[in-house]
């Protein structure tokens, strides 16, 4: 199988989890925090360290190891098949509001006469056969798209400020109320949480320190271009006006001057993010892919790729139908705290392993040691 290094890791991380809070969370932040967005996103990033650890700790029981396979060994079969079980559902839900997500916006921007089946099924699709191809292929597109993403986010920052007003920056430090900072922190979290979906970069990855460097870089580097692009909706809208908007963010894209031959770009800079919710997409359905596969016996998860494709799809036209079901999907907090649970698994697997086999293990080590 082929090795991927902490450097791709980190690259296909930070795509991963770039493209949904730059995209489609900046407007909750600025409903929640208004001028102390700023200090609820460092802090939702200093809560998510808290599970960042307990996975790595977790990939670290048997670095070598996909941990799909060792984790029966730790909590049993019938409670990891029923964490399989789970992460495909949640993997199924984070697609379908992804790519509801991204309908929603292409209808109604650039799009508005085409039929929503029709712009589902091709998303759908291009996910589906991305997923097929297999994990080293995701990582690979993700490589270009990190080097693309990084050029246009620096390429667009001169842009945007021309318009801006720094002087409202000021009150990022003069304004301050504890109770939003907390509620502000722990809402963003999510953002920061899916650490548990790298556990299935092994074993093309090793759960090694090289690794946890990526993880804690890739953490770091979102949180950096979070704050600075928040920042300059900040400047150009103010918390009010940026609350107001579906697309704080992509709004300031599309009104931004590039420069005369380049005042049309926003569609470009645009298609260039859409990438990146490809690569998540595909990556969330090869996980669910393989935890399915895990549960039938099915030997390739190539097989059940198009069934949890065309459910998913079916999840996106009802949300399409229903605007009611869509907004309790995102809104819900059963939901997010369903959301939360499972992404704080490792907890659970870490704690067992040392109940069950930590003294064990310092035993092997201490008769392991050579004598004096």
């Amino acid at each position: 199988m082929i090795k991927l290094s902490a450097g791709q890791a980190y690259r296909f991380m930070f795509v991963y989890l770039y493209s949904e809070p730059i995209a489609f969370l900046l407007q909750r932040l600025f409903k929640m925090s208004g001028y102390q967005g700023w200090i609820s996103i460092l802090g939702g990033f200093a809560i998510s360290l808290i599970l960042l650890f307990f996975t790595y700790r977790l990939g670290a029981v048997y670095p070598d190891r996909p941990w799909i396979d060792f984790g029966e060994e730790i909590v049993g079969k019938a409670v990891h098949k029923l964490f399989l079980g789970l992460i495909v559902l949640l993997c199924l839900y984070l697609i379908s509001v992804d790519v509801e997500n991204f309908i929603v916006f292409l209808q109604s921007m650039y799009l508005p006469e085409t039929p929503i089946w029709l712009t589902a099924t091709v998303t759908i699709l291009c996910i589906s056969l991305s997923a097929r191809s297999g994990l080293i292929t995701i990582v690979y597109l993700s490589e270009g798209i990190f080097l693309v993403q990084i050029f246009t986010s620096t390429f667009l920052m001169p842009a945007v400020m021309g318009g801006g007003n720094p002087d409202v920056l000021l009150a990022m430090v003069t304004h301050h109320d504890l109770k939003e900072i907390l509620t502000g922190s722990i809402s963003t979290m999510p953002w920061f949480s899916e650490w548990m979906m790298f556990l299935f970069l092994a074993p093309a990855i090793a759960f090694r320190r090289p690794l946890l460097r990526s993880m804690l870089f890739a953490g770091s580097t979102l949180a950096l271009f979070i704050i600075v692009f928040w920042m300059f909706t900040l400047m150009n809208f103010g918390p009010y006006e940026a609350s107001s908007l579906r697309y704080p963010l992509l709004e300031m894209i599309r009104f931004a001057r590039y420069g005369d031959f380049l005042d049309n770009l926003d569609p470009f800079l645009i298609a260039i993010w859409s990438t990146t919710m490809f690569t998540r997409s595909s990556f969330l359905l090869y996980v669910a892919s393989v935890c399915l596969a895990k549960l039938t016996g099915v030997r390739q998860e190539k097989t059940v790729v198009y069934l949890l494709a065309g459910t998913a799809a079916s999840y996106v036209l009802q949300y399409a139908k229903d605007a009611a079901s869509y907004e309790l999907a995102i809104r819900s907090y059963a939901i997010a705290t369903y959301a939360v649970l499972i992404e704080s698994m490792p907890i659970l697997y870490v704690v067992v392993y040392w109940l069950r086999f930590g003294k064990s293990k310092k035993a092997s080590e201490a008769s392991a040691a050579p004598s004096p």
